[in-house]
């Protein structure tokens, strides 16, 4: 039997759908995580006001919500396995609005600590989509967010997600700092509730070096990989009772950090969000939405504990 924590890490979970593929996808790991916490799952369907409004000529306000209640009902019974309807207490609900907007509402209103989300993935080479609704959720959010890539709508397709899930690895991405022990505390915090070994990764960005400088840029990265290794491994002393190995990399963040993933076969990938300045110098949020939309496995994104975040 697998080990937990005598306090789960979540005690309220929120699944916000559209009806999609991608949001079933995410449905299953909320009704996972669910599961293994022994907790509430919420699943909330936001109406869009221009289809409602297109609606109303034809049917009373009333009947559609209702139909809105019935369709999200017989969403959840297709989508989640048999086992996890009849143990999870699940409740639904509708909004009507921006989906962003009231998905975070909703957390703020009814307390919930974790919120799963589908992504739809990019548009072109590590071009975010800007206006999508999983990126502003991972900008705004001050609870964890479990963020369920594309490349698992087609794994998990009608399937349950397997009890081993994230299996024997985590993968945690550490910019070094201030707040690298921090990180690397609440990383290990994940990693033992899932009773996996964590896998510490620092990525040092590459320059774009223009053609006149002549000095030896290979050599000066070499040695902040090294010093990054150094410092990386004395983070350690905070995953107390975890199984944990540290890995540098050069390169392009997001890309090695998935790389690693892969690598390591890992389940699941912890990034901490950022204020405005985000995480290795991305703009908030989108380190993580690119690792993201890579598509090697889902990415939990925790909250800025200096800004109000909650988990």
């Amino acid at each position: 039997m697998r080990k937990r924590l005598a306090k789960p890490l979540f005690s309220s979970v929120l699944c916000p759908v559209d009806f999609s593929n991608h949001s079933a996808a995410a449905l299953r790991f909320a009704g996972a995580a669910a599961r293994r916490a022994r907790a509430p799952l919420k699943v909330l369907y936001v109406d869009d006001p221009l289809l409602v409004a297109a609606a109303a000529a034809a049917y009373d306000e009333r009947a559609l919500g209702a139909a809105s209640e019935r369709e999200l009902r017989r969403f959840v019974s297709s989508s989640l396995p048999p086992a996890a309807i009849r143990e999870i207490r699940t409740t639904f609900a509708t909004a009507l609005g921006k989906p962003a907007r009231e998905i975070l509402r909703t957390v703020e209103r009814s307390g919930h600590d974790l919120v799963v989300v589908g992504t739809k993935g990019l548009n072109g080479a590590r071009r975010l989509l800007l206006g999508s609704t999983t990126s502003e959720i991972l900008r705004r959010a001050r609870v964890p967010v479990l963020a369920v890539p594309p490349a698992e709508v087609v794994r998990s397709r009608r399937t349950a997600v397997p009890a081993s899930w994230p299996g024997g690895t985590v993968v945690a991405a550490i910019e070094l700092g201030s707040r690298a022990l921090d990180d690397v505390r609440r990383a290990a915090d994940v990693a033992r509730w899932f009773d996996a070994a964590l896998v510490l990764v620092h990525v040092v960005p590459v320059p774009a070096t223009p053609s006149w400088v002549s000095s030896d840029i290979d050599a000066l990265l070499r040695a902040k990989c090294r010093r990054a290794e150094r410092a990386l491994d004395q983070t350690r002393t905070a995953a107390s009772g975890v199984s944990t190995s540290v890995v540098v990399r050069l390169g392009y963040p997001p890309d090695e950090i998935a790389a690693v993933a892969a690598e390591q076969k890992a389940g699941l990938i912890v990034m901490s969000l950022r204020g405005r300045s985000g995480l290795f110098g991305e703009p908030a949020g989108s380190c993580t939405y690119q690792v993201l939309c890579l598509g090697v496995a889902p990415v939990l994104a925790l909250p800025d504990s200096r800004k109000g975040g909650r988990g």
